[in-house]
């Protein structure tokens, strides 16, 4: 939308009129900062909204490498705002406002990003979804606002709905709006008028299909005529898979238009469903939306009513106040703080609560989240014990003991509960130190201890924490573990007979992939003794249960052939006991096991035979593990809270453990979990993007033992259906050879560093067909649409990329490495580039389609309970 017309399609804000009043001076009272290819659309219009109605100076710049100074900074996109952190720090001087529309993939880890959002005066979130979403992540709640958008009443002024009006839509084409959706929906109601204001449909695929129907119109106008389209709408239908307004969502309604929904962006702050709207889950069919939408021509009432408060005016003024000075009382005066060097966000947050008082609620957060599921209260009243026990506990030199936590980062001080518990069972005194892997988490740690005011508490140090103990009796913890009754019983009669003559002098409680989570260990390395062997659990056997009933006994798990795959020893006498089934008992194949119980040695009864099935896999035999920083956090943490397991971090990955591991990715740790995964034969569920409908919180690929679907095994098609992938006809008479590498990361992760290389020098033996390189794009680059690419292919050549999956299903031939998810449809040796395969794909897309699941079916269970049923699906010869 060009700044002074109003001819560009899709648009959702006037600009006409809004121009800039700049300070002479160079240094504006506000300067809104928005990206180069935003000029003249809703970004720049947001930022011009907002500033036509400021009193004082302003300026707009298109995202400059240099940033005059100014009082109030707004940044229009978070990716802009967090490279001037960098590039210009001098922005912490003055008020920093930094408008959030939705998530998307940016060259910084989430660790960066949230580090960057902590810095600015406030982040503008459009719904509440993205604030809940960073608040998860650990956003100082003070830190974050939602501000839903506005629409402009005098533009909009309402209309009385017919009962038989058309059903709109107004958007620009992206794949997030989910055009195939819109086909399926306008082909199930023929008896209904569609029209769509918009622009670039014509790049959607399958345009002529949609543009062939006799109820679908499609228009692009200019903004000004909106109105006129909108006054003819009884429905609004917005299907986009992520949002972050939609602003026409708020426009259709100030229009008195009946919103339908999907429930991303700020659609379900706007609509009450039922009431003055429908709401559906994001990548809802159509047969579910269909129903939705005749009921929204039924609903009677007053919808413009409803969004009345949301208007542009209301929206600046939110902002402007969000954007003004803090005032800081000093000295009994009241001083106004603007943009003094050196002060600025740093003495505002200063103001907002004692700095003593703050004991990073941040940490708190993150870290009641990742280990207490919501019960922030426990992880705080938890870490208060540790330090009020430490700040007043009498010194007592010859009752001195040792608490080490072993943390990378604050939070994991914080969410190590079981420390100030034991802090106030310990008689004496009781010196802490915080045993951190490297220099910069020791850094990192001492300067959070030095904001808290508990620096002088404990001492952080880096690799072993044996050199800095001030005494022999030494607890070790580690992150996460909550004590119970037992344990805690345990721990104080160690503390009682500590060095005593025989005593352990060292405790270490862990909960990590043992059956007993309490052990002792002696300093002088001798086998732990397990202390407290009444905490025994459950032991399955394929829906069997072993129980230890005869005194004395144990239990032993062995194969076909007698080996002991597991000993168990025996429990408390007196007390029935029983334990998970072993977690390196999960397997790839099948296998007969049964359970032996022991009374006398050479004497053995039969408790259960099962057999045992790669998918009977128990909860407790996962270990999943998160990202430092990474994006794929909030999947594996879902994932994990539908099992009922605790998170770790793969950076931080113990080797030789046992059980079933779970990773996002290949950074961050997650490679060399797999590796020992694989290098011990165990299993492991590798989790990414999606093959279709791809996104965050959309749609992500789960596999087991491989990094793609693996095995196609033979599956319904109801999933592919759901998803609606429809093949393509194969393809021939391309003349190009398209070449897509893998990244750089990947070709390290899969010890190919020469790939592209080899692969061009293969090709040019085996062809004389020009060879094109597409890389992949980077994030926010305008790139050549894939259908173009795949017009004029011969064929997609490529490691084990998504662009191999597409291609296959637009009827391209593909050439790709064994581990493709591809393979099972192309061909892997590229000496016969000239002769395609071009085989039936229906039970592989099949299989593909039950190998992704969206973000709901994941943190519901569903996707569990399918990656369980695929082990038992028969393999595809």
């Amino acid at each position: 939308m060009p700044p002074t017309s109003s001819t560009a399609p899709g648009s959702a804000l006037r600009l006409a009129s809004f121009v800039e009043r700049p300070d002479p001076s160079g240094r504006n009272d506000w300067l809104f900062v928005t990206p180069k290819d935003s000029k003249g659309w809703i970004l720049d219009a947001i930022c011009r909204e907002i500033g036509s109605r400021l009193t004082g100076s302003w300026d707009v710049v298109y995202n400059p490498k240099i940033l005059p100074e100014a009082g109030t900074y707004f940044f229009s996109h978070y990716w802009n705002y967090l490279d001037h952190l960098k590039r210009n720090p001098h922005i912490r001087n003055g008020r920093t406002l930094v408008w959030y529309t939705h998530p998307r993939e940016i060259p910084y880890t989430l660790e960066e990003q949230l580090e960057g959002y902590r810095q600015a005066g406030q982040i503008l979130f459009t719904c509440s979804e993205y604030r809940d979403l960073w608040m998860e992540r650990g956003l100082p709640e003070e830190r974050g606002v939602v501000t839903l958008g506005g629409a402009d009443q005098a533009m909009f002024k309402g209309h009385a709905r017919s009962g038989d009006g058309v059903v709109g839509l107004s958007s620009s084409f992206y794949e997030r709006k989910n055009p195939d959706a819109l086909l399926e929906i306008v082909r199930a109601l023929p008896h209904r008028r569609f029209t769509l204001i918009g622009r670039k449909w014509d790049e959607y695929v399958r345009f002529s299909e949609l543009i062939d129907l006799q109820n679908f119109t499609y228009v692009e106008a200019a903004y000004q005529d909106y109105p006129r389209h909108y006054a003819t709408f009884d429905v609004f239908l917005s299907l986009a898979m992520l949002e972050g307004g939609p602003i026409p969502v708020l426009e259709a309604m100030m229009e008195n238009v009946v919103p339908v929904a999907s429930r991303t962006g700020f659609c379900p702050d706007l609509i009450r469903h039922g009431e003055n709207g429908y709401l559906f889950d994001v990548g809802s069919p159509a047969a579910q939306i269909a129903p939705l939408i005749e009921a929204a021509f039924a609903l009677h009432g007053d919808i413009r009513e409803t969004v009345m408060p949301y208007s542009w005016d209301q929206f600046a003024a939110q902002i402007h106040k969000l954007g003004q000075p803090i005032p800081i009382a000093v000295a009994g005066a009241t001083a106004v703080v603007a943009s003094v060097p050196g002060l600025g966000n740093r003495l505002e947050e200063s103001a907002r609560q004692p700095f003593a008082e703050d004991v990073d609620v941040l940490c708190r957060l993150e870290a009641m989240r990742t280990f207490h599921r919501g019960n922030a209260l426990d992880c705080e009243r938890h870490f208060q014990a540790l330090i009020s026990t430490l700040s007043t506990a009498p010194v007592a030199p010859a009752r001195v003991t040792t608490l080490v936590l072993e943390a990378g980062a604050k939070d994991d001080v914080l969410a190590a509960p079981a420390a100030g518990q034991i802090a106030s069972l310990a008689p004496g005194h009781i010196y802490l130190v915080i045993n951190a892997p490297d220099a910069v988490a020791v850094s990192r740690l001492q300067r959070w201890a030095a904001e808290a005011g508990v620096d002088g508490l404990m001492t952080i140090v880096e690799g072993d924490a044996g050199d800095a103990c001030c005494s022999a009796n030494r607890v070790s913890v580690r992150n996460g573990v909550l004590l119970d009754d037992v344990e805690l019983a345990s721990i104080a009669n160690w503390l009682e007979h500590v060095g005593q003559p025989g005593a352990a002098s060292s405790l270490t409680i862990s909960r990590h992939e043992t059956p007993h989570p309490l052990v002792v260990c002696s300093s002088s390395d001798e086998p732990a003794q397990q202390i407290d062997d009444a905490r025994t659990e459950e032991f399955l056997i394929h829906g069997r249960i072993a129980v230890h009933a005869p005194r004395g006994s144990g239990v032993m798990v062995t194969d076909p052939e007698r080996s002991t795959i597991f000993t168990r020893i025996a429990p408390i006498p007196g007390r029935e006991a029983a334990t998970h089934l072993p977690t390196r008992l999960v397997v790839k194949d099948p296998i007969s096991v049964e359970a032996i119980t022991s009374s006398q040695p050479g004497r053995f009864a039969h408790l259960a035979k099962a057999e045992i099935a790669p998918g009977d896999i128990s909860p407790a035999a996962l270990n999943v593990f998160a990202n430092r920083g990474g994006a794929g956090n909030p999947v594996v943490r879902a994932f994990a809270d539908a099992v009922g397991v605790k998170v770790s971090y793969a950076c931080e990955a113990r080797s030789r453990r046992t059980g079933v591991d779970v990773v996002w990715g290949v950074l961050r740790g997650s490679h060399e979990v797999i590796q020992d995964a694989r290098r011990t034969g165990r299993s492991f569920f590798y989790i990414d993007h999606a093959y279709f409908g791809r996104g965050h919180y959309l749609n992500y690929r789960i596999s087991r033992d491989s990094y793609e679907a693996g095995r196609v095994r033979r599956c319904p098609d109801d999933r592919r259906k759901l998803l609606g992938v429809e093949l393509q006809p194969w393809r021939s008479g391309g003349l190009s050879i398209i070449v897509c590498p893998p990244t750089r990361f990947f070709m390290e992760a899969h010890d190919c560093p020469n790939w592209l290389e080899d692969t061009v020098a293969t090709l040019l033996r085996a062809s004389d067909r020009p060879i094109e390189i597409r890389g992949k794009p980077e994030a926010g680059e305008p790139s050549e649409p894939l259908e173009n690419v795949f017009r004029r292919a011969h064929a997609v050549v490529t490691h084990s990329s998504n662009v191999a999956v597409e291609a296959a299903v637009a009827g391209v031939p593909v050439f790709v490495a064994p581990t493709s998810a591809a393979a099972h449809v192309g061909e892997t040796d590229l000496s016969r580039i000239e002769i395609p395969r071009r085989p039936d794909r229906s039970e592989w897309l099949s299989h593909l389609t039950y190998s992704q699941f969206s973000f709901q079916e994941i943190r519901d269970g569903t996707a569990w309970r399918i990656l369980r049923e695929n082990e038992t699906r028969e393999l595809v010869i």
